[in-house]
């Protein structure tokens, strides 16, 4: 099924001892990590209405904060280049199309 699409790469040689198998599955296994961390987020609920709920006060005082900074901010302010970045930021938070 998957011959076309998956490659075995070996991470030591067939001659390694032991101790480098277990070294190299460990770097592996940190690498595999390190890789979901870059893949998932745990911030997207933040300005997502719908977690609302499961908000703690600190998050719920940073969203507030957030939106007043987003509702106060001049247009011309956020028709800079500049804007776009905080603004994708927002949007990985969870900021939802009516807020922007």
């Amino acid at each position: 099924l998957w011959d076309e699409d998956v490659f075995v790469v070996a991470m030591t040689p067939e001659e390694a001892t032991k101790s480098e198998r277990q070294n190299a599955a460990r770097k592996f296994d940190i690498f595999l990590d390190y890789l979901l961390s870059l893949a998932t987020s745990t911030t997207s609920f933040l300005l997502n209405p719908r977690y609302d709920a499961l908000l703690e006060e600190g998050q719920r005082e940073l969203r507030e904060s957030i939106y007043k900074f987003i509702k106060d901010l001049p247009a011309t302010a956020k028709s800079v280049p500049e804007y776009s970045l905080i603004h994708n930021l927002f949007k990985e938070l969870g900021l939802q199309k009516q807020n922007k």
